[in-house]
């Protein structure tokens, strides 16, 4: 996964790589900037959330599939078996069941302000 700046006229496409989908075909995202400063920025956005393994390409991947993904990916290297457990207790009997559906690109401030009121109303939590 890289990416890439060029020039189009006055303008700035900023390439977004994902790398390959199973088949072997490549996923970009296109991007366009006004300034080379906004391009640059948001290429540099990218590749810090590359790095920490937190690039999702657009697809219908769901929330379970995203936090299974960045379990085995980036907690189980960079985290304490600790708090790795806290993780696994939080996100498979708390968060996955209520929220573990929805398309993670779909998934919209609503949703989790929803599942805070059903922590509070239903399970008793306070806010």
């Amino acid at each position: 996964m890289a990416g890439s700046i060029s020039k189009i006229g006055t303008k700035f496409r900023v390439t977004l790589d994902y790398g390959r989908d199973a088949t072997g075909k490549r996923i970009r995202k296109y991007v366009t900037a006004s300034s080379e400063a906004e391009a640059k920025k948001l290429l540099s956005e990218f590749e810090y959330n590359r790095q920490r393994n937190m690039v999702v390409p657009t697809s219908k991947m769901t929330l379970a599939e995203f936090l299974d993904h960045w379990m085995e990916n980036y907690v189980k290297y960079n985290c304490e078996e600790t708090t790795a457990y806290g993780y696994r207790n939080i996100l498979y009997k708390h968060m996955i069941p209520y929220l573990g559906s929805f398309q993670l690109q779909k998934l919209q401030p609503a949703h989790i302000q929803q599942y805070y009121k059903y922590l509070m109303d239903e399970k008793g939590l306070s806010a």
